[in-house]
């Protein structure tokens, strides 16, 4: 059983199962230990692993054989889908079940948008743009960039309402309200048209003055005062994400001075549907002290005593202002509130404006919390003081215990193939004669467990090239199936510019073998896995580009020849190593750096003691090599045993779907 802190989970990704056509499939059940109904629960599964080479991901999610709205989202800003959002109900005391299968289904299009984040831009044209972000330098005037954004600052928008942080230095959050669930800032950025109003749309709800308004973040100076992000090196906006499940906005600004300390502070708003409250995490904020920050509520009618405090993490405030100071006969009666976990709080206190919660971060610098409203124009709206109190109770008590999750995972009954294509480092060898040499890829099997199994195609002296000219690559291609993993790793031999038989040239034919290699391999349902290849055992002496032997120090066992190593390693690949994760990247696939992985490695265990990774045999010692044998490019067992190591484990932490499959030691 996982526990959860927030609102949502984000699914522990190693816990799934690969299916024979490719895609994979999860079983999440979400458990309610409350005693209250509790809507919208917003689940995010990890998918950045599951979907590679796909140019349009597809997926489905079902609930109780019904199909249930998703969203694949890009939480990295990497260009690529990194998680899977969607959002259950779950009964009092009871558990649902979610199926959720990658890689097969639809790409999600299917869905209406039911949350919306978007930023406009202002222009004397009047066309007002739309951006995904915008960055502003830390030396702009607060006002400019307020007003370069129509609307102040970037929207969110949810079924119930709406917000927007301004752009300035105060970050305030001001909220919008609205009769119907539909959407529409994208349409009246907070200033709704007359004909909008007279359609029945909604408008700005709250005038915050001086105060903290609703859940906005501040700081705290040494004297008690509140104060704004003021001195900082930029301030962006960003949507983060949007669509039918969720919408996530960010603002960040990094170098904020404030009480002697710097933070690169970074907020992140998310919207799920169904939901009224929005969450709020900040991180950046290591090192600061105890009650250094601070959210809360304005006190709405401060002789009303329509607000309060609760020590275990809740302001909240009803009552009615005026938005627009230019019309007093126009009213809002609204409610706010904000909750976080007992952890984050330092201590409660209020003010001549504001019920705060000050605050103080977790271990990792990052403080989360919660904030919430209602508006009267919202038939029903849970507005009067009792009503706000039950609503916040509530949202305190899922963030204080939140919904569990379990997973469990059906044993696939077909058998997931690891295909290996590549050369000697990687190949399996003949043990005759006590053979000591071996290939990474010959003792992968031994760290994998359950319904998969290695195939190693490997081959000692071949190029990609070569690999693909002795019709070694049509045999592979004819046994790799939907759903297996081949592993790509050349470069050794497309290195020997005097061989016309193996030799490539990266950026050209080398690049055009592996993009062969890769692209077949997707087009047969499989995932393509390139790497670069290993290091070779390189400490020159200082100024020396490589290791040099003279001939008659060429075979056997010659230490005496080495005795002018260096103590740094030297790579000697040169640009065969970019055209692995070149390709890797056009095509939206698995890099895995095996040369920087195995560089680090080599390096760390030193010039010494890294001959006992690699072919140093001792004449007189095995049968195969009576001589002796001095060899820095190919791997003994314990070599192998090492790099077949650290290869599953960049496997494991790059394809999460193989990753119950990997038994490694760190």
């Amino acid at each position: 059983m996982i526990n959860t802190n927030r609102t949502f989970f984000m699914l522990a990704a190693a816990l799934c199962t690969v299916v024979a056509n490719g895609a994979t499939s999860l079983e999440v059940a979400i458990t309610n230990p409350s005693k209250e109904l509790r809507t919208g629960v917003g689940i995010a599964v990890p998918v950045s692993g599951m979907i590679w080479g796909r140019d349009a991901p597809l997926a489905r999610v079902t609930l109780n054989g019904t199909s249930i709205p998703w969203q694949f989202d890009d939480m990295d800003g990497d260009g690529h889908p990194d998680e899977l959002a969607f959002t259950v109900d779950v009964p009092a005391e009871a558990t649902v079940t979610a199926h959720v299968t990658v890689g097969e289904g639809t790409s999600g299009s299917e869905f209406a948008n039911a949350t919306w984040a978007g930023l406009r831009l202002r222009d004397s044209n009047k066309r007002y743009p739309h951006a995904d972000g915008v960055t502003f330098s830390g030396s702009d005037f607060p006002r400019a960039t307020y007003d370069a954004i129509l609307g102040h600052g970037i929207m969110l928008e949810g079924t119930y309402g709406g917000i927007r942080v301004y752009a300035d230095n105060r970050q305030s959050i001001d909220l919008y309200g609205k009769p119907s669930a539909r959407l529409e800032l994208a349409s009246t950025a907070f200033y709704p048209t007359g004909e909008q109003m007279a359609q029945g749309y909604g408008c700005d709800i709250l005038w915050a003055g001086n105060s903290i308004g609703a859940g906005s973040f501040r700081a705290v100076t040494r004297d008690g005062q509140l104060a704004t992000i003021d001195t900082v090196a930029q301030r962006t906006q960003r949507v983060v994400t949007t669509g039918p499940v969720r919408s996530v906005v960010e603002v960040a600004t990094p170098g904020w001075h404030i009480s002697g300390h710097t933070y690169d502070m970074i907020q992140r708003y998310t919207q799920w549907t169904g939901r009224r409250d929005i969450r709020i995490d900040v991180s950046g904020l290591d090192g600061a002290p105890v009650g250094a920050f601070a959210t809360g509520v304005l006190k709405i009618e401060p002789d009303s005593n329509l607000g309060y405090l609760v020590n275990s993490g809740i302001a909240l405030a009803c009552g009615t202002n005026i938005p627009d100071k230019k019309h007093p006969e126009l009213p809002e009666t609204i409610a706010v509130g904000v909750t976080t976990a007992q952890r984050y709080i330092c201590n409660v206190e209020e003010d001549s404006l504001n019920y705060l919660l000050r605050l103080v971060p977790d271990t990792s610098g990052s403080i989360s919390y919660s904030m919430a409203f209602a508006s009267a124009k919202e038939q029903g709206a849970p507005v009067a003081l009792s009503d706000w109190q039950k609503y916040m109770e509530g949202l305190h008590a899922e963030v204080t215990d939140p919904c569990s999750v379990e997973i469990s995972v059906d044993v696939p009954t077909d058998t997931v193939t690891i295909m290996m294509i590549g050369d000697s480092t990687m190949a399996d060898k003949d043990l005759r004669g006590e053979n000591q040499e071996r290939g990474w890829g010959q003792m992968l099997p031994s760290l994998l467990s359950g319904p998969v199994r290695v195939d190693n195609h490997a081959v000692n002296g071949r190029s990609s090239k070569s690999f693909i000219d002795e019709g070694r690559w049509d045999k592979v291609i004819d046994k790799l199936r939907p759903g297996d993993y081949l592993v790509i790793q050349f470069g050794h031999n497309d290195e020997k510019a005097n061989d016309p038989k193996r030799h490539t040239i990266p950026g050209s034919t080398f690049d055009d073998n592996l993009r062969r290699f890769a692209q077949e391999a997707i087009d047969k349902g499989a995932t393509p896995i390139l790497m670069n290849s290993i290091v070779r055992r390189n400490f020159p002496a200082p100024g020396a580009p490589a290791v040099t032997v003279a001939d008659r120090y060429k075979k056997g066992y010659h230490p005496e020849a080495y005795a002018s190593e260096g103590g740094l390693l030297v790579d000697t690949h040169g640009e065969y190593l970019d055209a692995p994760r070149r390709v890797a990247k056009q095509l939206n696939v698995p890099f895995i750096d095996m040369n920087a992985i195995t560089h680090t490695a080599i390096q760390a265990i030193g010039r010494d003691a890294s001959r006992d990774y690699y072919m140093w045999i001792p004449a007189d010692t095995y049968p195969f090599a009576p001589e002796g044998k001095i060899d820095n490019t190919h791997l003994n067992i314990r070599g192998a045993n090492f790099v077949a190591n650290l290869a599953a484990q960049a496997m494991a932490d790059t394809l999460p779907a193989l990753r119950p499959f990997i038994t490694v030691a760190r």
